[in-house]
């Protein structure tokens, strides 16, 4: 992490994947920790999530992605 900040701040001086004390993690930061703790378990472009969901008309899945699903209420 901060190999990127000091790369990106030769660019833009106020560039930080961290927070503004520049100490803990921002968005930014929390992706690339877990961007690199992936690439070093070697799990680098592997799915490291996967949903799968069984519905009445059919199988709901996704990996790596956010599922919602709206149930319908019955008003019988």
């Amino acid at each position: 992490m901060t190999e990127i900040n000091v790369r990106e701040q030769k660019k833009k001086p106020d560039f930080t994947i961290t927070g503004p004390d520049r100490i803990h993690p921002g968005r930014g930061g929390h992706l690339v920790m877990a961007a690199l703790f992936l690439k070093s378990q070697g799990l680098s472009g592997k799915p490291v999530a996967s949903v799968h969901i069984d519905t009445k008309n059919g199988l709901v899945e996704a990996e790596n992605a956010k599922v919602n699903i709206k149930k319908k209420v019955s008003r019988d």
